[in-house]
């Protein structure tokens, strides 16, 4: 006898067998449900607990609106962040174990358990990395914000480092035009021109000119009359960019009269006024001479026949060898090298690094 359609057993075709929720699918969202609400209590715990539980608690969930909290509140003692730690790998062990004995419990019905144990750990693995990921956020973020803050940061660092950098490239070039200069002339050129009544006429770095690639400024300085004469003067007021420490203010460029300025300096027994020497006198040494170096304050004209400074001043020190760079200066030596010295140097050493032939054995320096 043939059943009816009524008395047929219904049978469920595929696409409703896939609408319809597994066991697996309900565990699964339980477990979120669980991740929500456990989330939802640790911020109210947040908002009204104690310090040391609001420690603990940020540490997991800190980096969720890290960037609006203070740095200062992310502190834990390394006991209650391994109590933390502790307690969340037991809940992620206890989830887990949750996990499988739900889906293994209707394992016989339904094959797959290989399966549900993939999924299950590939959840676990989420968790697992959504954790790692919020603390290294949190690091993350406390050291940019520390790099940001400090005094002396990074960015600032890097910026010092290339002025310095700048400014040896400078005395660099102000040595190979001495050297250039002492090739031809076979001396080095006076640290300043004088005439008989004592009048200032001309500095060592308007003589460099022809060696610092400009030899059509030197061309156009009457050498017979004084620098600041009518026929020189707006010659003077040339900027030469290398004679210029970058980590001055711009107002240092310029001086009394509208005249450029150089922010180096020459050592007076080397480059001495009305006097020229040569490599042979420097018996002490090149490497251990000094030619020029850096200056902060009281900044002269390049043309200034006047531009030394007296060595008996400990270096920084108000109208003597300084620079912006902290604690140490850079110098120009006779052998073309440039050193940075430190302000606390030896005044001993330093005074024998002036003189080019005292016999002072020099150390390191």
């Amino acid at each position: 006898m043939r059943e009816s359609p009524d008395q047929q057993p219904s049978k469920l075709t595929d696409n409703d067998a896939a609408h319809e929720p597994t066991s697996g699918t309900r565990a699964t969202r339980k477990v979120f449900k669980f991740l929500g609400l456990g989330l939802l209590v640790c911020f109210l715990l947040l908002e009204s607990s104690g310090p040391q539980v609001e420690a603990v608690l940020r540490v997991a969930t800190g980096w969720m609106w890290f960037l609006a909290s203070s740095s200062s509140q992310m502190e834990a003692s390394g006991a209650e962040t391994g109590l933390f730690v502790g307690l969340l790998i037991a809940t992620i062990v206890c989830g887990f174990v949750l996990i499988v004995s739900i889906r293994n419990r209707d394992a016989v019905a339904r094959p797959g358990l290989i399966r549900s144990i993939r999924l299950s750990s590939m959840l676990v693995g989420v968790i697992v990395l959504i954790f790692v990921a919020g603390i290294s956020f949190v690091g993350l973020s406390r050291n940019v914000i520390w790099l940001a803050r400090t005094k002396g940061s990074l960015v600032e660092s890097g910026r010092a480092n290339s002025r310095r950098t700048q400014s040896k490239n400078n005395l660099k070039q102000i040595g190979l035009s001495l050297w250039n200069y002492h090739e031809v002339a076979d001396q080095f050129p006076p640290g300043g021109t004088f005439n008989e009544m004592g009048e200032g006429q001309h500095g060592w770095i308007t003589l460099l000119l022809p060696f610092m690639d400009y030899a059509d400024l030197h061309a156009k300085i009457d050498m017979h009359d004084h620098w600041k004469s009518e026929a020189n003067a707006d010659h003077m007021k040339t900027p030469i960019p290398f004679l210029l420490h970058p980590g001055l203010p711009w107002e240092s460029t310029k001086v009394s009269g509208g005249f450029a300025a150089t922010h180096y300096a020459g050592n007076p027994w080397i480059l001495a006024p009305n006097q020229s020497l040569s490599l042979r006198d420097i018996t002490d040494g090149a490497s251990n001479t000094i030619l020029a170096g850096e200056i902060k304050d009281a900044i002269p004209a390049w043309g200034s026949p006047g531009n030394w400074r007296k060595i008996d001043r400990k270096l920084n020190s108000p109208a003597a060898f300084g620079s912006p760079s902290m604690g140490v200066v850079q110098f120009l030596l006779g052998d073309g090298t440039v050193r940075a010295i430190s302000e606390q140097v030896d005044p001993v050493v330093l005074k024998a690094l002036f003189t080019p032939s005292d016999g002072r054995q020099l150390g390191d320096f």
